[in-house]
């Protein structure tokens, strides 16, 4: 005889529909887009709690102003540490380590800053 099969249980289902819940949810806020637009518009929006969605989404984008400077910053620490030449060599290139390890920490900060907000933060060369 073949094996009997029987439906889910009333508390495997109610499982089942609350794992599938707070997987929607999940995918709702931790997805990011990839055109740097907001997030505020969809249906699982979020910001800093007490701070309007219009006001959290005005911060955000001078916040994004900031990341695009910081990561400009970066990238001329950068490229003055590898090219820095002269008697004054080795004081200049040791001293551009520390600023560009600072920078990249508010890099960072502020990209956290952004997502908490509930925008996507934009670090695209181009845009």
């Amino acid at each position: 005889m073949a094996p009997k099969v029987t439906p889910k249980s009333a508390p495997t289902a109610a499982i089942a529909s609350k794992t599938a819940k707070k997987q929607s949810a999940a995918a709702t806020h931790s997805g990011s887009s990839k055109n740097g637009t907001s997030r505020a518009g969809s249906p699982g929006a979020f910001t800093v709690p007490g701070l309007a969605q219009k006001d959290g989404a005005m911060v955000a984008g001078v916040l994004q102003e900031r990341l695009v400077a910081l990561l400009d910053l970066t990238l001329t620490l950068k490229h003055v540490h590898w090219n820095v030449v002269g008697r004054d060599f080795i004081g200049v290139h040791q001293m551009l380590d520390p600023q560009y390890a600072a920078a990249s920490d508010m890099v960072d900060a502020v990209a956290e800053r952004i997502a908490a907000l509930g925008e996507s933060p934009n670090g695209l060369a181009g845009n």
